[in-house]
């Protein structure tokens, strides 16, 4: 079985802010989140990748690098793996913008998929182009492949309950996705498995991370 994992990108500024930025370019990476890029050489170290893909987004390109150039690997992305567009609220930073927006997030991953972003998109359409960068990702490996998936908090979120079992949305409500936070699954498409979910050791506990936040949190 091909066995799946899906990393959140490194801290950037907007995550620092708390801003809502999901549109492409979007943000580089601050320092500290280039030491988070950095760890996952030592983080991974032993564990075996076959590929290496990211979103399309400068933070997550920037958090496959290290990664990438340890394995020797090509650097791959797919637009595919972008976040969940915040609409309306792009860029926002209210308590208020950042509950809309993770509430909508949590109430497709109970079913609610009609439900829509303001502004933005409705659940079907994320889960159908993530599902779709993930058919990419593993197509033309071997059946127990390892992938590295640099991604993004709310749509790792997102997907990984939506398709895996072993894990609920309920679960993962009060689970916090940290910047370079690792979701391991295991299978093939249409059919995964949660295997973990690692938390890194280089964080920035004072920092307003939206899409960090587990439904719990303030």
């Amino acid at each position: 079985m091909t066995t799946l994992h899906l990393i959140r990108h490194g801290q950037t500024p907007n995550n620092v802010a708390g801003a809502l930025d999901t549109a492409l370019p979007g943000a580089g990476l601050t320092d500290l989140g280039m030491r988070q890029a950095e760890d996952l050489v030592r983080r991974f170290d032993g564990t075996p990748l076959d590929r290496v893909v990211s979103s399309a987004h400068r933070r997550a390109v920037l958090t496959a690098a290290p990664l990438t150039r340890a394995r020797a690997l090509e650097p791959l992305q797919d637009e595919g793996f972008g976040e969940v567009g915040a609409g309306d609220l792009e860029m926002m930073t209210t308590h208020e913008s950042h509950m809309t927006y993770l509430t909508t997030v949590f109430d497709w991953s109970e079913g609610e998929l009609d439900e829509r972003m303001p502004g933005g998109p409705d659940g079907h359409s994320v889960l159908e182009r993530y599902e779709a960068a993930i058919a990419r990702a593993v197509e033309g490996l071997a059946d127990d492949a390892a992938v590295a998936v640099v991604s993004h908090g709310a749509v790792i979120r997102l997907w990984a309950t939506s398709q895996a079992s072993g894990i609920t949305p309920k679960d993962a409500e009060h689970k916090r996705l940290l910047n370079t936070t690792v979701v391991t699954l295991e299978g093939r498409p249409g059919d995964w498995r949660f295997v973990g979910w690692d938390d890194p050791n280089i964080v920035d506990a004072g920092a307003s991370d939206p899409t960090a936040d587990a439904e719990d949190d303030d």
